[in-house]
């Protein structure tokens, strides 16, 4: 962690922050005003209370931070970044492993060129935060905090925002550039660039998918923090259209990089490895995968009944948080949440993965089973044809299983087909480099701090 207590001679740092015990000046980018369009008279009654809140709560915060230095020692002639790095402490999502990712291939390809610090929620770190130590545990914890009544939710939501907003605003002063991809922008001050990386637009798209206090949130939030943006990120062309759609005004300040498979991990295990791994899960010789959480649009409920009409006997392996009530099914065998070594292992084992999703913004797990040498069965819906190509096989009809249980029969008795699918993602993978979407992020970040 950056020591900003004890920073020898703070008067001669080439970006000097001045500790402050006041609450940020008039120069931060802070506006109270709200988007009656989007939210609710009650919800907007909710957020001023809690922005008075917030007021008293910010001049204790300021006091307990009067002896640090309000931004980070700061490298010259660098680009000095501060990410909002809070989705690494939890666990690993597609918004995770993009950070993770994209930070560790950035610090590859320039590792002299940009001064990067990571905030935790708590504190500015010169690493990338690890995960939860006890990922199980915390599976728990948010599963308890999702079936709160939604006014309690959100109103834990909000004030986790704006707890977090303090405390990034007075360590966001020095730098040259905020990059957010995980949450709502936080302000800042003026002279610091903001970056946001949007994933996918799902929650304006079909907000029915998602948790009600998630969907207010997103309403009370979203298009009030676009206002401090200066440049997007996205990662697929989909996504582009879909944000254009909905936020005409971001068009010239959109760029795409696509994500790419974490092949550090994600290779074709030793086939007796793979097996010691499935008897320690319990997982029978013969299953099909399907990789995500309980999330309405992921469908994993199509993916059972197509394998149960397909292949009574073959169960459908789940990996992944589930803080959704699915209803049950006596195919379905779940092993939670699992780490990136098991994950590679299921991969590696599995007939097929399924992923008959409604909507995608990227769609990584496709790369991610195709580096293990698993064939893929993918809806032909948002994002998937763009990044899959040629290399998976197909449905279109999501409204019945019966389109996916036909691919499935197909799979199952064509050994030829399998062992194309195979090569065929061999060869796709190698499109979507980490390498390259560091390089093209940090064009844009420089360009961006003009």
């Amino acid at each position: 962690m950056l020591n900003l207590k004890n920073d020898p001679d703070e008067s001669k740092l080439p970006y000097h922050a001045t500790p402050s015990s006041s609450t940020p000046d008039s120069s931060e980018r802070i506006d109270e005003t709200t988007d009656s369009s989007w939210t609710s008279p009650s919800e907007r009654r909710m957020y001023k209370r809690l922005s008075v809140i917030r007021h008293d709560q910010q001049q204790i915060v300021w006091s307990s931070l009067h002896f640090q230095v309000g931004g980070a020692v700061l490298a010259r002639r660098k680009l000095n970044i501060i990410v909002n790095a809070v989705p690494m402490t939890r666990i690993q999502t597609g918004i995770g492993r993009y950070l993770h990712c994209l930070y560790t291939e950035l610090t590859r390809v320039c590792p002299d060129e940009l001064n990067i610090c990571y905030f935790d929620g708590s504190r500015l770190l010169d690493h990338l935060p690890a995960g939860p130590a006890f990922s199980l545990k915390w599976a728990c914890v948010t599963d308890v905090l999702w079936r709160l009544p939604t006014r309690a939710a959100l109103s834990f939501r909000l004030m986790e925002h704006y707890k977090n907003q303090m405390l990034f605003s007075h360590y966001a002063k020095g730098f040259d550039l905020y990059h957010e991809s995980g949450f709502f922008p936080f302000t800042t001050p003026r002279e610091v660039k903001t970056v946001f990386t949007i994933h996918d637009m799902s929650l304006a798209r079909f907000p029915e998918h998602h948790p009600d206090e998630r969907v207010r949130f997103f309403n009370l939030m979203f298009r009030r923090s676009l206002k401090y943006v200066d440049q997007f990120i996205t990662v697929s062309d989909f996504s582009e259209t879909e944000i254009q759609h909905f936020l005409p005004e971001t068009k010239p300040r959109i760029c795409v990089t696509p994500l790419a498979c974490d092949t550090d991990f994600f290779y074709r295990r030793p086939p007796e490895r793979t097996q010691a791994t499935l008897k320690q899960l319990n997982i029978p010789d013969t299953y099909f995968l399907f990789v995500g959480s309980g999330d309405p649009r992921k469908n994993c409920q199509l993916a059972a009944r197509a394998l149960e009409t397909a292949a009574p006997g073959i169960p459908l392996v789940i990996a992944g948080w589930n803080g959704w009530d699915t209803a049950p099914a006596p195919n379905i065998l779940p092993v939670g949440y699992v780490d990136d070594d098991i994950l590679a292992h299921l991969y590696s084992g599995a007939r097929a993965l399924l992923h008959p999703s409604v909507y995608e913004g990227f769609g990584l797990t496709l790369l991610e089973a195709m580096a293990c040498g698993c064939p893929v069965i993918a809806s032909h819906h948002g994002s998937l044809p763009e990044v899959a190509g040629n290399a998976v096989l197909y449905i279109h009809d999501l409204s019945t299983p019966s389109e996916l249980a036909a691919r499935i029969t197909q799979l199952l008795n064509d050994p030829g087909l399998e062992k194309e699918m195979v090569q065929n993602g061999n060869e796709r993978i190698r499109a979507f480099t980490w390498r390259r979407t560091a390089e093209k992020t940090r064009e844009l970040f420089w360009r961006s701090a003009g």
